[in-house]
């Protein structure tokens, strides 16, 4: 018996590229800066797999201290910056329209 998701189909696939994920040192701040950029794009599966929008999201995220963990916490802030606007824009894109699925 297979299961109800197996025949589930989207309407929509996200597909992203992760285009900078790095942490940017310079003299002057001392602490490093994280910085993430992605590209998305929403594409409509049927009929066609067109793009019907496409977006550039960026962050950034200054380190309290150069230590590995302090840097990593920077860069954990910046993507989840990055991946709140990315579901947000998702949500309102041209186009799509959100159904809900029904309550059992």
């Amino acid at each position: 018996m297979a299961r109800d998701a197996t025949r589930l189909r989207p309407d929509y696939v996200l597909v992203t590229e992760l285009r900078d994920f790095q942490a940017e040192y310079d003299a002057a701040n001392g602490a490093p800066l994280a910085h993430v950029r992605i590209m998305a794009r929403l594409l409509r599966l049927m009929p066609d797999r067109a793009i019907i929008a496409s977006q550039s999201f960026e962050a950034s995220a200054r380190a309290d201290a150069t230590a590995v963990e302090r840097v990593v916490v920077a860069m954990d802030q910046a993507m989840g910056q990055v991946a709140g606007q990315i579901v947000d824009w998702t949500l309102r894109a041209p186009g799509t329209t959100i159904r809900l699925a029904p309550t059992p």
